[in-house]
């Protein structure tokens, strides 16, 4: 297991320099050591190239660290500078996370359902984009695109309807479910950023469509006879 230490130069000891499971960063000098031999120098950037004594690039670490999966081998990381290395392994790449767009609004006028037969019909509210968005690293940008085409579909008493408009003035004359559907298509989003301020085009949102229903049911009316208010005989 590979430990890490940092702090002054003249704090690596002999200890630290015989494990060849150390490495330690100077702090005051800015070199990383490890295994006693020392990398970089007071510059603070470390431009040497890697180039391993190891003659068989096929060898393959049997460790995650960092950036860097089990499996990488010896010819994956010859020639990577000691800064993309160090880089990697110390400050792993992080991925940020999205919640999905949605259909935002498109309520029902009234929620109750069942509605008796001869109801007048309910209307609904007009439906929007919830692009969703990202969360870390950057400032919750949205996920998804603009809003691109909505389409609307009501069945109403078997009639199709394709407007909120043409809702008003009517009433419910079949029994059984009436539904209320949208369709909202919306562009592709914008590529989002790690951890590392780098953009990750593969995570960027497709080019899609959210949907949503509602639905009234509607039954035959209610009626009952009473032989004293509070008294059901029928």
């Amino acid at each position: 297991m590979i430990k890490f230490y940092k702090g002054p130069e003249a704090n690596y000891n002999s200890e630290l320099r015989s494990n060849a499971n150390v490495i330690y960063f100077a702090t005051d000098t800015n070199k990383i050591y490890v295994g006693g031999v020392a990398y970089g120098g007071s510059s603070g950037s470390f431009s040497g190239v890697y180039d391993s004594a190891i003659t068989d690039g096929s060898v393959a670490m049997t460790t995650k660290y960092g950036d860097f999966d089990t499996g990488t081998t010896v010819s994956q990381l010859d020639g990577k500078t000691y800064d993309q290395l160090f880089d990697g392994i110390l400050f792993p790449t992080i991925n940020p996370t999205h919640t999905d767009p949605a259909v935002s609004g498109f309520a029902l006028d009234s929620t109750t359902s069942p509605v008796e037969l001869g109801t007048s019909v309910v209307g609904i509210s007009a439906a929007t984009l919830n692009k969703g968005k990202w969360s870390e690293y950057n400032n919750d940008n949205p996920y998804a695109g603009a809003a691109t085409s909505t389409a609307y579909t009501f069945t109403i008493n078997g009639t199709k309807y394709t407007a909120i408009s043409d809702l008003a003035n009517k009433k419910y004359t079949t029994v059984g479910n009436h539904t209320y559907y949208v369709k909202i298509d919306y562009s592709a989003g914008s590529a989002p950023l790690n951890n590392k301020g780098v953009s990750v085009p593969g995570l960027a949102c497709p080019a899609g469509s959210v949907e949503a229903t509602r639905t009234i049911n509607v039954t035959l009316p209610w009626f009952a006879t009473t032989a004293t208010p509070g008294e059901l005989t029928k």
